[in-house]
């Protein structure tokens, strides 16, 4: 009896839902998408992406100047992969903000001019990607 038991606890288990759907309002969602160092003070989510591949998350919080030279490191080992130059405009953006200092702004507009402008046509970004609108206001902020 109690191995009946069991094996329907286990089947009605394996009837529900693994995944449910929460509907939220879409200005909400557009907001959190559309989140930038311009817009909103914060990276996006693809930086924060870049900072969670390299484990430099919290690294940026704490020791920005640590990030931003590992980041460097690694954009310059892969020869100016578009994700990691896009991230490093982000940030240096928002630590020439944080900090005031001139250098980090320098720094951003040279990252934002390498990735909506890269020597190699195969790294040039999609027509539609919304990080060029993001880089282009780096570049001209």
């Amino acid at each position: 009896m109690a191995v009946l038991l069991a094996i329907s606890c286990l089947l009605l288990a394996a009837c529900a839902n693994p995944v449910s759907a929460v509907r939220v309002d879409p200005k909400i969602v557009y907001g959190e998408l559309s989140q930038s160092a311009v817009a909103t003070g914060k990276p996006s989510t693809p930086t924060r992406n870049v900072l969670l591949e390299r484990g430099l998350l919290e690294t940026f919080d704490e020791k920005p100047e640590t990030a931003l030279t590992a980041l460097h490191k690694a954009m310059v080992a892969s020869g100016g992969d578009p994700d990691t130059l896009f991230a490093l405009a982000e940030l240096s953006f928002l630590q020439g903000l944080n900090s005031g200092q001139r250098e980090y702004h320098l720094a951003a507009a040279v990252y934002a001019w390498a990735f909506l402008f890269p020597e190699a046509q195969d790294r040039a970004g999609e027509r539609f990607d919304p990080r060029l609108r993001v880089a282009a206001d780096i570049y001209n902020w």
